[in-house]
């Protein structure tokens, strides 16, 4: 029960701008009830690397499995029922005692959503999209992950047109990596990452998780991703291409602004580009 006389915090300048975005969008129609819970929802619960783990799995331990993974990501993943937007064309890659595989998206944060969920706020951080290109040796070591000097690091960039999953190699018995993350790829970690220096900004490693994922970390992120969301089913059928490229100009003009924050801008921008609502 609320003290006599609270009032609740004032909204900071992006809840204003997310509600603003929330009010106009849903006045035009394009936001059907309940579809933002029911999308965060789905991301929190069902959605996320948890998928990704049993594609793994399945991998380890069926040989015709692992190279229908290998030849054709895309149509393998669907077997066990996983696919669609954000996954419409994967390409797994296999790491070895030889080749260790990274996954970055340098332009802005393109992520296998049906097998991992939504990115971890460190894949979209901009050390990370930077450094990972520039020197992957000392970040994967800062990260927790160092690798003997005669293995070859391949580094893959994620895009519109292409995502990527790293079949990791199947640990040892009394390993304690941490099984397909650890010796992997970091999304496919349902546990807490490890401490990493500060110039990284990768601490959120430690926040809570769902299903193996970062959850939102306040309302409004998960309204503005819901939002997004709306738009792109409602007002592009689905096309998420749009979107995309307001995001990326979006970090490419601040690359220092939280992510969700371009979100917003990218969302922002994308809105001004929809017709007028035409009156009844």
């Amino acid at each position: 029960m609320s003290e006599k006389g609270h009032h609740p915090a004032p909204l900071s300048p992006v809840e204003q701008r997310v509600a603003a975005l929330e009010a106009l969008l849903t006045e035009r129609g394009l936001v059907p009830e309940g579809f933002i819970e029911e999308i965060t929802r789905r991301y929190e619960s069902e959605i996320g690397p948890l998928n990704g783990a049993k594609v793994v799995a399945r991998a380890w331990a069926d040989p015709g499995y692992k190279e229908r993974l290998l030849a054709d990501g895309t149509a393998a993943i669907a077997e066990l029922g996983f696919g669609g937007p954000e996954g419409d064309h994967m390409v797994v890659v296999e790491n070895t005692p030889a080749v260790h595989n990274v996954v970055v998206c340098t332009l802005c944060s393109c992520y296998p959503w049906p097998v991992l969920g939504l990115p971890p706020s460190w894949y979209k951080d901009p050390p990370y999209r930077a450094r990972m290109v520039r020197e992957p040796w000392a970040l994967l070591a800062e990260m927790g992950c160092p690798l003997p000097g005669d293995v070859e690091i391949r580094v893959w960039d994620s895009s519109a047109e292409v995502r990527y999953l790293v079949l990791p190699q199947r640990p040892h018995r009394g390993d304690d990596r941490g099984g397909a993350g650890r010796a992997g790829h970091p999304g496919l970690d349902d546990r807490r990452g490890p401490p990493v220096s500060t110039p990284l900004s990768l601490s959120d490693l430690d926040l809570p998780r769902r299903n193996g994922e970062l959850v939102f970390e306040a309302p409004w992120q998960s309204t503005v991703f819901g939002l997004a969301a709306a738009v792109v089913d409602n007002a592009f059928g689905g096309d998420r291409e749009p979107f995309r490229q307001q995001l990326i100009k979006a970090i490419a003009a601040e690359p220092a602004r939280p992510y969700w924050e371009s979100w917003t801008a990218a969302l922002e921008a994308l809105v001004e580009t929809l017709p007028e609502r035409p009156a009844p």
